[in-house]
């Protein structure tokens, strides 16, 4: 924990002399990450070569493609939550049809 916590400090403390070097250091790391497991996403070669696309993208330009990459979540985000509240509901009608169906209230056939 003493390295972990002195490590935290030490980049918080980077980020927050250096924001626009650490946005791009950012940005060029998580390319690398996306050129890297872009090709071991087998069962869907597709979204790997998506993945690797994007990662040489995020590395050629990171100021840039990062601000894309806040929009491009921000909007999955959206889209996310409210897929969840659409299933929460149709969870909450189907967990009260169950009850009923339990009691005996509703027809069964």
């Amino acid at each position: 924990m003493l390295v972990s916590g002195a490590l935290a400090v030490m980049l918080g403390g980077m980020v927050v002399l250096w924001p626009d070097i650490s946005i791009g250091v950012a940005a060029v790391l998580f390319g690398d990450y996306l050129v890297a497991s872009g090709p071991m996403r087998g069962w869907t070669v597709p979204f790997g070569i998506i993945t690797a696309v994007a990662g040489v993208t995020l590395m050629a330009l990171p100021l840039a493609s990062i601000v894309t990459l806040a929009i491009v979540v921000g909007i999955c985000l959206v889209v996310l939550g409210a897929i969840e509240i659409i299933c929460s509901y149709e969870i909450r009608m189907s967990v009260k049809e169950f009850s009923r169906i339990d009691a005996g209230t509703t027809d069964r056939s």
